[in-house]
């Protein structure tokens, strides 16, 4: 059964895979988490970054302005990283959505 609260969907998978970041961004919005205004910021503010192919740190060198608008940098950068981790192990938002582990 399709579960369309949870993006459970075929054709959310199917948007997840070609656009992982907007994808997460979008679903961001509903959550409850600690620095989610801040990680907003920064994936809305930077559509090219890619949240499963793009190195952060690589990243922020090529552009040093990326996390001009955030109020705290190091813990935005420490979210980022932990978001690219956890699709590294479980490659669907729904898996590590605050609202299913909560």
């Amino acid at each position: 059964m399709w579960n369309v609260e949870t993006a459970e969907t075929p054709v959310a998978n199917m948007v997840e895979e070609a656009v992982p970041t907007r994808f997460v961004t979008h679903h961001l919005e509903r959550d409850d988490l600690t620095g989610k205004g801040d990680l907003l910021t920064f994936f809305k503010n930077n559509p090219d970054f890619d949240l499963k192919a793009t190195r952060l740190d690589c990243y922020l060198k090529a552009k040093p302005d990326a996390l001009a608008d955030v109020t705290d940098a190091e813990g935005t950068k420490a979210r980022v990283r932990a978001k690219q981790r956890l699709y590294n192990l479980a490659p669907r938002y729904v898996q590590t959505s605050p609202r299913r582990l909560g």
